[in-house]
């Protein structure tokens, strides 16, 4: 089979992952929506709602390492594997120290009773020890199995396991999903659904860990040869990824925080539906996007610019008759979508 060849093939089936997991989004929102507002109520809703967006914030301190590490990863793949396995060692470090940071800001709301400055009016009615420990086991458990797997998960790009890396990312989505569903109808607390949240994610991230131990063993063990030295580097080196995903957040997760403590609880979950509206046209972008990530990569570490700017052409093209022709056949539909959609509740 030629270069070309395999690459319109590995397009066709990450497209294909990536066209089934949008749906499934779609779909889970669909049905979440009215089964939180039914069972939980707005406020509850809304507080969890918030309470997600901190967990969000939160974790920015390590999100922007994890990008830059699994970028570097990437690269170094196609350049110089031998330091490759020493920066995937060596993230471990950075892992611990910036998971450590996390840790301390969690308690530092704590000691310092600042969780309902953060929640605002997101907690009136329930108890703010719901939320502060709830932020607290859902960032433990993001450090301890998410976030160093997750830069394992940025390893499967270069290794050619896009395809599978969608799967689990979907499997992800959908499990945290419905555990937040389950909690919603089992009419559980704040802190009870943060508990589901916390085990669907990170059984997971922990089953990942394992497949991808089994699929490329050639790697393992990935801590092997660990140094703190260039954990390090590569932590002072993301900082400026860092600080890009923690802008990004604040205009997202932030604004939600902000309602939150403005207005209060119950109108989390009016933003958040109109929000999940409007994002509907990145999600379908990213259908297409995901799967050109390891071949744009590619032609940049080998230096081959004409099938990179190829490649960004492509994209261009399918972006300009995607999301154009959807957004005029979907226009005169969102009023009528959005009223069944919440029931009318807004």
């Amino acid at each position: 089979m030629s270069s070309n060849s395999k690459i319109e093939h590995r397009l066709l089936k990450t497209t294909a992952v990536s066209f089934l997991s949008t749906a499934l989004s779609i779909i889970i929102q669909l049905i979440s929506v009215p089964i939180c507002l039914r069972y939980w109520g707005k406020t509850t809703y809304g507080t969890w709602l918030a309470l997600s967006a901190a967990y969000t914030i939160l974790r920015t301190v390590d999100g922007g390492f994890t990008s830059f590490v699994g970028n570097k990863l990437n690269m170094l793949y196609h350049q110089d594997q031998q330091e490759m396995r020493k920066v995937l060692a060596s993230a471990v470090w950075g892992v611990i120290l910036l998971g450590s940071l996390q840790i301390v800001i969690v308690l530092a709301l704590y000691f310092s009773n600042s969780m309902s400055l953060i929640m605002g009016s997101a907690v009136s009615g329930i108890s703010t020890s719901q939320t502060i420990f709830g932020l607290m086991v859902m960032s433990l458990t993001w450090i301890l199995t998410g976030s160093y797997i997750g830069v394992l998960h940025r390893f499967l790009i270069p290794n050619g396991m896009l395809y599978q890396l969608l799967w689990w990312v979907m499997l992800l989505q959908v499990s945290q999903s419905l555990s937040i569903m389950l909690a919603a109808y089992l009419q559980l607390s704040v802190f009870n659904a943060a508990l589901f949240f916390a085990f669907a994610q990170a059984a997971v991230y922990i089953c990942s860990a394992f497949y991808i131990k089994w699929r490329l063993p050639q790697f393992y063990p990935w801590l092997s040869g660990a140094k703190l030295k260039i954990g390090l580097r590569e932590m002072v080196q993301s900082f400026p990824m860092t600080i890009n995903g923690a802008v990004q957040q604040a205009g997202n997760s932030g604004v939600v925080i902000l309602i939150s403590v403005v207005l209060g609880a119950a109108v989390i979950p009016i933003y958040s539906t109109m929000r999940t509206l409007s994002n509907l046209w990145t999600t379908v972008t990213n259908i297409v996007t995901a799967p050109l990530l390891p071949d744009i990569v590619r032609f940049h570490a080998t230096k081959e610019p004409r099938k990179f700017i190829m490649i960004h052409k492509t994209h261009i093209l399918l972006m300009s008759i995607i999301i154009n022709l959807s957004i005029m056949l979907a226009y005169p539909l969102i009023d009528t979508v959005y009223l069944y959609w919440t029931r009318g509740k807004f």
